[in-house]
């Protein structure tokens, strides 16, 4: 059986700020799932990068989206670099 397909990508953007010869600021900005896209989770047992769900097959719920992956994350972070 074979489920829907996976849709994740993510991205990181970086900007070094040099304060003296040997330090640095970093400031970076990393963005998970940037275009928030759905990746339901199918009662398909063993489908490739999905996790196990326990449904049995001829259930009502067998083939019907049950949850869904992680929406769009967002993560700052600042570094000084000494």
């Amino acid at each position: 059986m074979r489920g829907p397909g996976l849709q994740d990508w993510d991205l990181t953007v970086a900007k070094l700020f040099p304060i003296r010869e040997q330090m640095h600021a970093e400031f970076r900005a990393d963005f998970f799932n940037i275009w928030n896209h759905v990746n339901p989770l199918f009662g398909v047992p063993g489908a490739i990068g999905q996790e196990p769900v326990a449904l049995e097959f001829g259930t009502p719920q067998f083939g019907q989206a049950q949850a869904a992956r992680d929406p769009r994350f967002i993560q700052f972070a600042m570094k000084f670099y000494f």
